[in-house]
């Protein structure tokens, strides 16, 4: 599907929900112009009148109806999965290597570890401690 034609039954969908070109526009922040003309768009596509309009309202044809529904579903999901995909995108994960000096370990990472885990989940943690002066920058 084309992110066009994605947009265009995302745009039939909110004038059938909305009840209204007017509303609906606001709803995609688009001018009623534009919104009128991406419907058109989409009714030659298919070729078939998918709107009935009068002045004074919008209601869906059967076969805009039976549009609606049926791609009403796979819209949702495509919508679901760039979520849950956005989502697993900004979760942290992969290794994190501290090296800590014993005291520095007991009074300032142990205490936050366990929030730690708790909340990034996906993030293993692997702390050496030693009390020898190490220098972590290694000579060239």
């Amino acid at each position: 599907m084309s992110r066009k034609t994605y947009s265009d039954l995302h745009a039939l969908r909110c004038v059938i929900d909305k009840g209204s070109f007017v509303a609906a526009a606001r709803s995609l922040r688009l001018s009623p112009s534009a919104l009128s003309e991406t419907i058109r768009r989409l009714e030659a596509e298919v070729g078939v009148q998918l709107l009935n309009r009068t002045t004074r309202s919008v209601s869906p044809t059967p076969a805009g109806e039976r549009l609606a529904v049926r791609s009403g579903v796979a819209v949702e999901e495509i919508e679901a999965a760039l979520q849950e995909a956005e989502a697993a995108g900004d979760e942290a994960s992969g290794p994190v290597r501290v090296h800590a000096q014993r005291l520095g370990y007991e009074l300032f990472l142990k205490p936050l570890l366990a929030d730690f885990a708790h909340r990034f989940p996906k993030v293993s943690v692997e702390v050496q401690i030693d009390d020898a002066d190490i220098d972590i920058v290694p000579a060239v």
